[in-house]
């Protein structure tokens, strides 16, 4: 019988704050209230909770509502970095609002999108105290890695997502650019912190095969395939096909991690609802594989990241200029 190999990679950290920034090439084969004031720039009225939910219930309809994700990128960018609160049933974005745990933050998410959505690759998690290797159920039913949120720290703005995991005590941060996505974790005090990240994962099933290299001290880099077999687009009936590059680096050292991965018998099925989840900068190109730090520093300066100067975050430096020219085409839309 032949078996398909599903790798994940955790890294353990003891470190008050961590920082992933990961590029990605991935090739086919087949809310809040705003005030309008004069000192706001035309970015900061973009509100990315609008549409975020895939309520069947809130809607009245069978195919929920708007089905768009919280989390951060850029207009027309290839990298979206966001919070991922479910992987099986007709979750297309990955998030919806009313869920109330998250099990990873995903570096591709698919926007408004039905028939059971696509990508939610390369899941990251920060977690703390005893490994565990499922993301399990929001329901309890199957205990896993998903942590509660506190929906009071979560902050959604253009380029920018950040929210507390409640059950480990951890700060996350994301932002974009058109190619990278960035993660800033800041963890409480505690021996065991680690982060794990789920090479399997993908929004309505699985890769179905991963790879995984260890670069040097702060990098890896890899691949996921996606096929239909695995689910996704369509539960497999929309054939969609693509292979998932990255190469990631981390701003602390790669001195304690390890890998664990599950042996998939071909008659399983591995598509939606029967999927439970199981366990950075990243830049896409047009290369198949990115071989090194070069290509993920054009389009993400080391100096990117702002730090929280006031009680609401303010937006990265890095993403305003992508979205300002895009916004201010509709200078009358604060308004309207």
């Amino acid at each position: 019988m032949q078996r398909t190999q599903i790798d994940n990679f955790v890294m353990y950290k003891i470190t008050a704050t961590f920082l992933i920034v990961c590029s990605f090439l991935w090739m086919t084969a087949c809310s809040s209230t705003d005030v309008v004031t004069a000192d706001l720039t035309p970015a900061e009225y973009v509100n990315p909770f609008i549409g975020a939910s895939t309520s069947v219930g809130a809607a009245g309809v069978y195919h929920g509502l708007g089905k768009t994700f919280p989390g951060a990128t850029t207009p027309y960018g290839m990298v979206q970095v966001s919070p991922n609160t479910i992987t099986g049933g007709d979750n297309g974005s990955g998030y919806s609002d009313e869920h109330k745990t998250i099990e990873g933050f995903a570096f591709t998410q698919l926007s408004g999108v039905g028939w059971f959505g696509e990508l939610g690759n390369f899941l990251v998690m920060p977690t703390t105290g005893e490994l565990q290797k499922i993301a399990g159920k929001e329901d309890d039913s199957i205990k896993g890695y998903r942590s509660a949120y506190n929906k009071a720290t979560e902050i959604a703005k253009a380029g920018y997502y950040s929210v507390e995991l409640t059950d480990y005590k951890i700060k996350v941060e994301s932002s974009a650019t058109p190619h990278c996505g960035i993660l800033r974790f800041t963890f409480p005090s505690n021996k065991q912190s680690r982060i794990q990240i789920d090479l399997a994962r993908r929004v309505g099933g699985t890769s179905t095969s991963q790879y995984v290299k260890v670069v040097d001290g702060h990098t890896i880099q890899g691949w996921m395939k996606c096929t239909p077999d695995g689910g996704g687009w369509g539960n497999g009936e929309g054939n969609a096909d693509y292979t998932v590059y990255f190469y990631a680096q981390f701003n602390k050292s790669l001195n304690n991690y390890g890998f664990w991965s599950a042996d998939i018998p071909d008659d399983w099925t591995r598509k939606r609802d029967e999927v439970v989840s199981i366990t950075y900068l990243t830049r896409v190109s047009e290369a198949s594989v990115i071989t090194d730090e070069k290509e993920l520093g054009a389009t993400m300066p080391s100096n990117s990241w702002t730090h929280c100067a006031a009680k609401r975050t303010p937006l990265p430096t890095m993403t305003v200029p992508h979205w300002t020219p895009h916004v201010q085409r509709s200078p009358n839309a604060a308004n309207d």
